[in-house]
């Protein structure tokens, strides 16, 4: 069975990592029902789709449908567009084998990338504000983006298990967070963390916004920032392989007010349990100018 990136085409762009709601009769009496984060298809989510044993997959999220009478609940005036991204991801009953290419890693930084932004969107879309202002951390605008990042953070990466993350703005004693809880907080904050994860949830581990505190990277609204209004990957180079991959390029951060980041990251690759292709590593480091550099380059110069 092949297991192919997809993805939704918006003004000519796909766009694999925004989250649909799954169309199948079975995900859509789970509560909530089951949503399509990752492009590319959780293998234990296909295979819970057997439905009656009779080896019948039935999933209108895929194009075209895996049985001729898939039953479909969405009109196509409702549904947007669905491509397939080339991907040779595959995975099969039989062996274990996953092949991590191009494609396939870059629809999951675009994932990545969609994420940072869908959490941006659900804070700033629920009501919050800038750090600096009273109730800039409202309850309803906490637990929106919490949701997200969790979504994201349980789909493309390889939570609960160890994931080498080094966001780009820590420093010691919490520069690295291989645990969910701390790329949670880094993503959304601690005031967030605080008011919408279990107490199990915070990170460092029974934090309580008095000894550290952080502002969440995904919500932007630390400094003078609004918010994240877009993300783009500027992939470089790529080490490709079976079960495992590298990906390295620049992600670039456009705001609402107009500012825009780019970020140096390397992203590691390998299968999850379940046989779906997910992150392993994220390691990202701030983009520097030529008079903070220690090299540099002759104008004449050609390479």
């Amino acid at each position: 069975m092949t297991v192919a990136a997809v993805g939704f085409v918006r003004d000519g762009r796909e766009e694999p990592w925004r989250r649909r709601r799954c169309g199948c009769p079975v995900c859509r009496r789970t509560n909530p029902p089951r949503l399509h984060l990752s492009s590319v298809h959780d293998a234990s989510l296909i295979s819970n789709h057997d439905h009656g044993g009779g080896g019948r997959l039935i999933c209108s999220m895929c194009d075209p449908p895996l049985s001729d009478d898939t039953p479909t609940v969405a009109s196509s005036s409702r549904r947007k567009t669905m491509t397939s991204a080339h991907s040779n991801i595959q995975a099969t009953s039989t062996t274990s084998t996953v092949e991590i290419n191009e494609v396939g890693m870059d629809a999951l930084v675009e994932a990545f990338c969609g994420a940072a932004v869908s959490i941006s969107e659900a804070f700033w879309k629920n009501g919050g504000k800038p750090h600096s202002e009273d109730d800039a951390y409202p309850q309803a605008a906490c637990d929106a983006a919490y949701e997200e990042a969790m979504a994201a953070l349980t789909g493309a990466y390889n939570y609960p298990d160890p994931v080498l993350f080094k966001p780009t703005l820590t420093t010691a004693q919490f520069t690295f967070r291989p645990t969910k809880e701390g790329a949670l907080s880094y993503f959304i904050g601690t005031d967030c963390l605080l008011k919408s994860g279990n107490d199990g949830a915070q990170f460092p581990p029974g934090n309580d916004g008095s000894a550290f505190r952080e502002f969440g990277f995904a919500l932007a609204n630390y400094r003078t920032h609004t918010g994240l209004s877009d993300c783009h990957w500027a992939p470089d180079s790529y080490v490709t392989g079976n079960n495992a991959g590298v990906a390295q390029g620049k992600v670039i951060f456009e705001r609402t007010e107009g500012t825009t980041s780019v970020v140096d990251k390397t992203f590691s690759f390998g299968v999850y349990r379940s046989g779906a292709v997910v992150i392993t590593g994220h390691h990202s480091s701030s983009d520097i100018g030529a008079e903070q550099s220690t090299q540099y380059t002759f104008d004449d110069a050609e390479f």
